[in-house]
């Protein structure tokens, strides 16, 4: 459920990891498709005997490779290397998806000459968690903002106990904790992501 202005919620794209890892992806994934897609396409035609008959018939480790390799002695070394390319590849593609959108500072205001002003993000979530902490009907609160600090947004998260409806927690946020954050801001407009988090059984609930 989102939010972008106190009139209502408002549809927002679906979260995402950091723009450089999913361009980081994207690349990655679909140079290896169409690697796969092409030896794929080679094996079949070499099985169909588009290259002809002796290299149809022929077996994958054919003894000319056996030879080969036994008349090479640096293809181990070789081979060696090669799989510690791509294991360095690997990590590093693995170490990428742990990236954060998330901004530990968000640019307030800018001045030529007098300079930027930043406000610290941990900050200004707490004290949005600790407004909404205090409605009724909610058991815990979790916030952060992602994106840059000239353009960011704001998510939170909500665990509700059951005793309040979520859409009356709900209208309470967007028409109190959101003003509030805009005008914290000097903001006129704040994409606002919020999640609710509905408990399991409310059957001994009063």
């Amino acid at each position: 459920m989102s939010a972008t202005q106190s009139s209502g919620p408002a549809a927002l794209s679906a979260e995402t990891r950091q723009p450089g890892t999913v361009r980081a992806n994207r690349i990655l994934l679909a140079a290896l498709g169409v690697l796969l897609l092409g030896v794929g396409v080679l094996a079949l035609l070499a099985g169909f005997g588009a290259f002809g008959q002796r290299l149809r018939l022929q077996f994958v480790l054919a003894p000319s490779i056996e030879q080969f390799v036994a008349a090479s002695p640096w293809y181990w070394s070789v081979v060696a290397v090669v799989a510690a390319v791509v294991a360095l590849l690997c990590l590093w593609w693995l170490l990428i998806q742990t990236r954060s959108d998330r901004v530990s500072a968000i640019r307030v205001s800018e001045d030529r000459t007098a300079g930027s002003t930043f406000l610290d993000a941990g900050a200004f979530t707490s004290a949005l968690e600790a407004e909404i902490g205090t409605y009724r009907g909610v058991s815990r609160v979790g916030a952060y903002l992602s994106g840059t600090p000239n353009r960011y947004r704001a998510t939170v998260r909500v665990a509700l106990d059951g005793r309040i409806d979520a859409g009356d927690i709900h209208d309470r946020i967007v028409g109190q904790a959101l003003p509030m954050a805009r005008n914290a801001l000097s903001v006129t407009e704040l994409p606002f992501r919020l999640e609710f988090e509905l408990p399991k059984s409310t059957r001994n609930i009063r």
